[in-house]
């Protein structure tokens, strides 16, 4: 018994050890325990000449898959072929004594027999590396959402990696390059994970892997067998994360880590489509129309209050979802709500219908938050500025093709109001086309905690929230104040209004990506100054009876908010570390619109004070009044803090 206990502590100070030094992060190359050697390099030659031509990387499903050995059989042919080195098996590279062997082989059906023992290894990796944490679990919600793709969650990981062993044991003499190409290939096809995982997950894979296969007891039983099995999975693993690793270094030489093109032009041409909307900057004037036989009073004070309160309401499972789910199922929803929308728009009548209306364009609009927050997931962080300019351009072009459009209809009586919404219903249509337990919440507010912790993604998204509320309902309201102020509506010119401060607001966004300024630096400027001008600006709108004053503020205001809006997006994206923009947009615009519904309550709403239209802007110009002082007062503080330094 002694003797027994002290050989088992032998093996498990011996197994410690191994385990210390086999997956240092620094070192890929890993040391054999038996006899002395070097670890068998990665042919840089074979991958080199085998990516030349090789085709698009498919999932790791494929890769590993039934049709994989006819396939990489036939690459690593090629490379022997036109290699020189010698064809060492791949028994042979693993340099174990034939005793070691025959334990490798011996102990394999009771390992794949055990229940569970590879799901085990990608739940203990779950618990030591977030990002690997990150995907599996997204993975195991979005799998039914995939339609061209097969989506490897855990389960289908540890079945993959178990097929993979059971391939290496049926043939331990095949040729070692022929195993190093099916590895490598692996790793290569995880080259689209997280960029700033950079290796480490498969480090971290490696301990795990060989933690769990040494707690078996027909391996951990036998010292010769702990060794011949370190070496296996140290063996695989490194030559996984060399194919990881050469990819990655090789699309970074090659540029190819830049914006995916098909899919931001697709997610452009939706944004463009979603928002050609000619019929937008006439609602007011169709829903009081004789077709809808609605009055001023109940359109923005019984019908326009609901798409405040939906909107809000919908928020909150939207931007948590929209993480989880991965955007296009969200973006879905998007699509379908505003074919809902407008086809109650044209074919409804009444007010509770039209209250309908404006309930599931709340719907929508809290769907966009995908829609904005999908770019940033497919692209590297440099191109952020970019991007947004690109998404948000790509919005206000299609609301400038809608005006410029809806206008021309309108002025020169070729369609009535009605027509022009049909018009957008179409174009809904066409839209459409184009279109275990998780504790979401624990994550959710942990995420939450660490992003308020940065001042500068706090400073960019209090503006966000703030200025959003102010805007959206400048927005919402704009077509009553335009109403009171040009009691003679023979000539509407809303789409020309419309259409100019989107124009203007189009080139300042797109130029963003272009500008100088260090918006780090100059926001705590930038933002109160911004500031002041809305609210005087809107001071002016609330008391002037010139329609053309009324008109020029309206188109400075949302030229600035385009700018400002594109910029934090940029911002707020570059100092998120992981894949929770979406979150973080989501609650920026929570917030707005949940003091948003407090102003419609207070100001609009014909249950509590109601105000005329005149005055509500008047209240509007003093909340922004309100904001420019908040960051004043923020930076005087920066000021004085820097001055005490």
């Amino acid at each position: 018994m002694g003797n027994d206990q002290s050989n088992q502590n032998v093996d498990m100070r011996t197994r410690r050890s191994l385990d210390a030094s086999m997956f240092n992060k620094t070192k890929s190359a890993t040391p054999r325990p038996s006899v002395a050697h070097a670890s068998p390099s990665p042919n840089h030659h074979r991958r080199s000449a085998d990516f030349q031509g090789a085709s698009p990387r498919r999932s790791l499903c494929e890769q590993m898959g039934n049709n994989v050995p006819s396939r990489r059989m036939s690459r690593a042919t090629i490379h022997l072929e036109n290699s020189t080195s010698e064809n060492a098996s791949f028994v042979d590279s693993l340099h174990l004594s034939p005793h070691q062997v025959h334990l490798l082989v011996s102990t394999w059906p009771r390992i794949k027999s055990t229940n569970g023992i590879f799901v085990q290894v990608f739940k203990l990796l779950m618990t030591r590396s977030t990002v690997a944490r990150d995907m599996f679990q997204k993975m195991s919600i979005v799998g039914g959402f995939a339609a061209n793709q097969k989506i490897c969650d855990l389960n289908s990981h540890a079945k993959l990696l178990s097929e993979l062993l059971d391939n290496l044991m049926a043939d331990l003499q095949q040729p070692a390059k022929i195993v190093q190409a099916k590895c490598q290939d692996v790793g290569a096809a995880h080259v689209s994970m997280n960029e700033k995982c950079c290796g480490t997950v498969f480090d971290q894979l490696g301990e795990c892997f060989t933690e769990i296969i040494t707690k078996v007891e027909c391996v951990r039983s036998k010292r010769e067998a702990m060794k011949s099995w370190i070496c296996l999975v140290s063996y695989i693993v490194d030559n996984i994360k060399s194919g990881y690793m050469e990819e990655w270094s090789k699309m970074k030489r090659s540029g190819m880590q830049t914006v995916p093109k098909t899919e931001a032009s697709i997610l452009c041409v939706y944004g463009a489509v979603k928002k050609f909307r000619p019929a937008t900057p006439f609602l007011t004037p169709f829903l009081t129309s004789s077709q809808k036989n609605l009055t001023l009073e109940e359109v923005y004070s019984e019908i326009y209050p609901y798409w405040t309160y939906s909107y809000l309401v919908a928020l909150i499972p939207m931007f948590i979802l929209t993480d989880i789910l991965r955007y296009k199922p969200i973006i879905l929803i998007e699509a379908l709500s505003l074919v809902a929308t407008w086809c109650l728009l044209v074919f409804g009548t009444g007010v509770l219908q039209m209250q309908f209306m404006q309930a599931l364009f709340g719907i929508s609009s809290a769907a966009e938050i995908a829609y904005l927050s999908y770019i940033y997931s497919i692209v590297d962080s440099k191109h952020y500025p970019k991007v947004s300019s690109y998404v948000r351009c790509a919005v206000l072009l299609g609301k400038l093709a809608a005006f410029a459009l809806g206008q021309l209809l309108v002025s020169t009586k070729m369609c009535d109001y009605l027509m022009l919404n049909k018009t957008k219903y179409n174009c809904r249509l066409l839209d459409d086309e184009f279109g275990g337990k998780i504790d979401v919440f624990g994550k959710t507010f942990a995420q939450l905690k660490n992003c308020a912790k940065n001042r500068n993604l706090l400073l960019w998204s209090l503006w966000w929230a703030l200025a959003s509320c102010g805007t959206f309902q400048v927005q919402n309201y704009i077509q009553s104040l335009w109403k009171d102020i040009q009691k003679d509506s023979t000539y509407e010119v809303n789409g020309i209004v419309e259409f100019a401060q989107t124009f203007i607001g189009a080139i300042l966004t797109f130029g963003t990506q272009y500008s100088s300024i260090n918006w780090v630096k100059n926001a705590p400027y930038i933002m109160p100054t911004t500031s002041f001008l809305i609210a005087i600006l809107l001071y002016i709108s609330s008391k002037t009876l010139n329609i053309l004053v009324a008109y020029i503020s309206y188109i400075v205001i949302n030229s600035i908010y385009h700018m400002l809006i594109t910029a934090a997006s940029a911002n707020i994206a570059a100092e998120i570390t992981t894949n929770s923009r979406a979150l973080v947009f989501g609650c920026c615009t929570f917030v707005a619109v949940f003091m948003q519904t407090i102003l419609t309550l207070v100001v609009v709403d014909s249950h509590f004070l109601h105000f005329n239209i005149r005055a509500q802007f008047f209240i509007y110009s003093c909340y922004f009044a309100g904001i420019a002082v908040f960051f004043l007062v923020f930076t005087i503080y920066l000021i004085c803090s820097e001055l005490n330094k």
